[in-house]
């Protein structure tokens, strides 16, 4: 009887072992092993995608990160820039003091990554099934997970900002598991809140001491002596670490052409410069690959996300990048809530932009704190979205409106928002209503500088608002002259007296013509003239003046006003000091 030979050959993992139903002929056996069983229970390790950080400088947030992780069950959030590289250095040493503990990294920007960082931790720990695609990898890890058998772990969820990306997933990524803790990062307070559900469970990032920053430099750039240097460097960059890091990179790898001197000359020379050198990403093995690692495109990536969710918040972030980076006050940013009757959004808004690290409280409740790099990032990527000059104006007429004119009885008021009006002279806008606008908060504010002493800052105000208004609307509109006179003024109280009586006599001359010789202005330039020579010691040249702003002052005002007092006491002092010069000849 003749042999019935027959074959057959399977392939794929899955195929494996043997059965039999009938056969007549001879059986030849090959038996083949699942992939599951052949595989050995693999020894603990680390799925970090990154290097450690040689030039990590130790910070208190470490120790708290270590002390909260050890708790059993533990869920742990670092919030604010920077929890990414303290999360990374958390895990070399979580595994160089205990190596029999498991540490895994997720990135959770999208549910596409948590699933590629769920599928690696399936490939180290060898999980059966993990190359079926009918299984769903984050039940199958999780379960692996919440066996206590399998051993302790650490679980990293990095980069965890969209609350919409994790709605959905918190029960499938985060298990709850006596042997596992989980160290989230993430820049918004509330997606972080929603992964660990108590506020104290939340560790808010800050900015670096003065005294961790400059280690953290001198790591990055060594060889640099000049402490006086590098130290203002790190107060221009907010103490902030990528900041610092790529600054240092940026110099080092640019040695010797740029020095620290430089690189400060050029963050300083422009917003544009400024921008260029904040843009530059240096590559960093410490940083996700997919992401950008420039400083502003850090930030925008919070400001867009902020912009889908709550476009409102998005705005107010907007109108507070104009203002100086101390005691923003509420009233000026709420006034268009109020207009509109939405208090309460504005509040909510507030809470995001507070939840993201973006803005913090002052010292009283009604101010606010922001950093100048989240405020500078925040311009810039307005421009990208060609609102810049919208929001500038925005800023304008609010200054505008609140600034008020320069009468003593408004001293408080312009003393609380001088350092935000000034700011006003950076944001010159191109629309003429605006213009307008901008050259009457600078007309204001440098009649509070000059009264304070601040004459250089005031100069430079008063020559901004008198060049805009000679253009605008012409050399002997009577808004143009009243900012001639105001620069006479402030020449006057640096004793730059030709260029003030040059201005002065500009002033009386055009107001004689326009708007008559017995106007109060035009008077008042007399006076200001007068006052001017008098100092000068040009009692002659000064006295008909006097008489001429006396004679005026007396038509239009009554005797006992102030200015006319005050014109008249000058007078009667320069007439002591010709009798003087008489009694001497």
């Amino acid at each position: 009887m003749a042999d019935n030979i027959s074959s057959a050959a399977f392939s794929g993992d899955r195929n494996q072992g043997f059965q039999l139903a009938y056969n007549s002929g001879r059986v030849d056996v090959n038996y083949h092993t699942s992939r599951s069983a052949q595989e050995h229970k693999p020894r603990p390790c680390s799925t970090v995608p990154f290097r450690r950080d040689d030039d990590f400088v130790y910070r208190d947030t470490l120790d708290e990160i270590h002390a909260r992780c050890a708790q059993p069950a533990a869920r742990v959030a670092l919030v604010g820039l920077g929890g990414s590289q303290l999360a990374i250095q958390y895990s070399y040493q979580v595994r160089d003091s205990l190596s029999d503990t498991w540490v895994f990294w997720v990135h959770a920007s999208s549910k596409a990554r948590i699933e590629e960082g769920y599928q690696r931790i399936a490939e180290a720990t060898r999980l059966p099934e993990r190359d079926n695609p009918k299984v769903d990898i984050l039940q199958l890890v999780r379960a692996w997970l919440c066996d206590e058998s399998n051993g302790r772990w650490v679980m990293i969820v990095d980069n965890a900002d969209h609350s919409s990306v994790l709605s959905n997933l918190v029960g499938d990524i985060l298990p709850e598991s006596s042997n596992g803790s989980v160290l989230i990062t993430s820049r918004s307070r509330e997606a972080a809140f929603e992964l660990v559900g108590e506020d104290e469970k939340i560790l808010k990032v800050e900015p670096m001491s003065e005294r961790y920053a400059l280690a953290l430099f001198r790591k990055k750039l060594k060889g640099e002596d000049n402490e006086d240097q590098v130290l203002e460097l790190l107060r221009n960059l907010d103490y902030m670490p990528l900041a610092i890091s790529q600054a240092a990179a940026y110099i080092r790898q640019r040695a010797p052409r740029v020095t620290i001197s430089k690189y400060l000359k050029d963050f300083r020379r422009s917003e544009k410069d400024r921008a260029s050198l904040l843009n530059n990403a240096v590559r960093d093995r410490r940083r996700d690959g997919k992401a950008s690692n420039s400083v502003l495109a850090t930030w925008q990536i919070s400001f867009d996300y902020i912009q889908t969710d709550q476009p409102s918040a998005a705005s107010l972030l907007s109108l507070m990048s104009f203002f100086d980076r101390h005691g923003i006050p509420e009233e000026l940013i709420m006034s268009q809530y109020k207009k509109d009757d939405n208090i309460m959004d504005f509040e909510e808004d507030i809470e995001v932009l507070r939840n993201y690290s973006l803005v913090a409280l002052g010292v009283e409740n009604n101010v606010f704190e922001m950093h100048r790099l989240v405020q500078f990032a925040t311009r810039k990527w307005l421009e990208q979205r060609q609102e810049l000059e919208r929001w500038k104006e925005t800023y304008i007429a609010i200054m505008a409106d609140a600034f008020p004119p320069g009468r003593y009885e408004n001293w408080k008021r312009c003393q609380m928002l001088f350092p935000h009006a000034v700011l006003v002279l950076e944001y010159r806008p191109t629309e003429e209503s605006s213009l307008q606008l901008w050259t009457g908060v600078l007309s204001n504010t440098a009649w509070y500088a000059a009264e304070q002493g601040s004459y250089d800052e005031a100069e430079q105000m008063d020559r901004r608002a008198l060049d805009s208004r000679e253009k605008m609307l012409g050399k002997e509109h009577p808004d143009t002259l009243t900012s001639v006179s105001n620069l006479a003024s402030v020449l006057q109280d640096q004793g730059k007296y030709e260029e003030a009586e040059e201005m002065n006599r500009r002033a009386l001359d055009s107001r004689e013509k326009v708007l008559g010789k017995e106007h109060p202005d035009t008077l008042t330039s007399a006076y200001c003239l007068a006052y001017l020579l008098h100092q000068q010691q040009k009692y002659r040249m000064a006295k008909p003046f006097y008489e001429r702003a006396l004679v005026g002052y007396k038509k239009v005002f009554p005797s006992h006003h102030p200015t006319t007092k005050a014109c008249s006491e000058h007078y009667t002092s320069l007439l002591q000091e010709l009798d003087k010069i008489g009694t001497a000849s």
